[in-house]
């Protein structure tokens, strides 16, 4: 049952009927390889009497190639029936593709194109020529992402729309940051139209409650934790800049001061309001206090409403030939001061007839 080819003493070749098989070594079972076919396919053996085993077959028009007995090195099944196509390591955990066209790293069972199970996921893309990008495809569009030491970002049709800069500041609708009276903002916004240099909150809900804008400050050097600030701390700015031809100026501003009492849950505060008459800053022109108190020219107003100025401090002018001051009490007694263009009328009741007049 056996066709020798160099059936000499070494017998380094033989092929034998029974098995369908070539092998190299000898006839004793010894042998380094064998090749051989069966009922399922081709199949190559390394030292099979050596506890080799099985290292390549071919299976259902797919391909099998193992590693260790402990380890599978490689796996294609092929089989019209089965759903995997290709398994890399031990039950397909490194790398398995699904005849559904899945691919999954780290799971045998992935549910979406490509999915990544790991516990620390990352992808690393390195390129030698410092112009790495990656483009994202689809029927309508694209948007790529690229990095020299920047990240940026684009969609098909328009150029770069936003980045990410060697600082971690987010830039949309320029390449560059911009210094705006000393501030290189973390986020700038920046255009030529009032829909790319606007910026909407919105908030949809069945309720009172809106959308919100939230300063906040601590003395603590910490992020995320918590030291009380002090009298005379700036909570918040909103700043206004104007461009004087060389750089920019703050033509006024609106800021929250904190004021006192500071303790556990008291947070006095005071709103500054400072506009710029044609210097390089601006200056406070009113404050309401944390009492409600408004000063206007100053900011320790002694009243409700404290007016303080040289000469002309304060003007009531009226559309019609009459200017009334009224002033009223808790008990709603109405008494006015009305000037007519002629006299001015001192009225203790609301009467028509004054009490004194000049």
């Amino acid at each position: 049952n056996s066709n020798y080819i160099d059936s000499v003493a070494a017998q380094n070749l033989f092929i034998r009927t029974s098995t369908a098989g070539i092998y190299l070594g000898r006839t004793d079972g010894a042998h380094a390889a064998s090749f051989h076919t069966t009922s399922a396919g081709v199949v190559l053996y390394n030292n099979a009497s050596g506890g080799g085993g099985e290292k390549f077959r071919t299976k259902d028009y797919g391909i099998n190639v193992t590693g260790t007995t402990d380890t599978d090195g490689l796996i294609v099944s092929g089989i019209a029936t089965a759903t995997t196509e290709l398994n890399v390591g031990t039950g397909g955990t490194a790398f398995t593709s699904l005849n559904t066209g899945l691919v999954g790293i780290g799971t045998d069972n992935p549910g979406v194109p490509l999915q990544m199970n790991h516990g620390s996921p990352k992808i690393l893309l390195k390129d030698t020529d410092n112009d790495a990008d990656i483009s994202v495809h689809n029927v309508g569009g694209a948007a790529v992402f690229k990095s020299d030491n920047v990240m940026t970002f684009g969609t098909q049709g328009a150029s770069e729309v936003l980045r990410i800069d060697s600082a971690g500041r987010l830039l949309i609708g320029h390449t560059d940051s911009d210094n705006r009276d000393g501030f290189m903002s973390a986020l700038q916004v920046t255009g030529t139209g009032g829909d790319d240099t606007s910026i909407t909150i919105g908030r949809w809900t069945a309720g009172v409650q809106p959308p919100h804008l939230v300063f906040s400050k601590s003395r603590n050097g910490t992020i995320g934790s918590h030291t009380a600030v002090q009298t005379g701390d700036e909570l918040g700015s909103i700043q206004f800049l104007g461009d004087d031809g060389t750089r920019y100026l703050q033509g006024a501003h609106i800021k929250a001061e904190a004021s006192t009492p500071i303790a556990d849950y008291d947070m006095a505060t005071d709103l500054v309001f400072g506009t710029n008459y044609g210097t390089t800053s601006p200056s406070r022109r009113m404050t309401i206090k944390h009492d409600g108190k408004i000063g206007i020219g100053t900011g320790i107003p002694e009243n409700l409403l404290h007016v303080k100025g040289s000469n002309t401090v304060a003007r009531f002018e009226s559309t019609t030939s009459y200017v009334d001051l009224k002033l009223e009490n808790s008990s709603s007694q109405l008494g006015f001061i009305q000037y007519n263009g002629t006299e001015l009328r001192f009225f203790a009741n609301s009467g028509s007839t004054p009490t004194v007049y000049i």
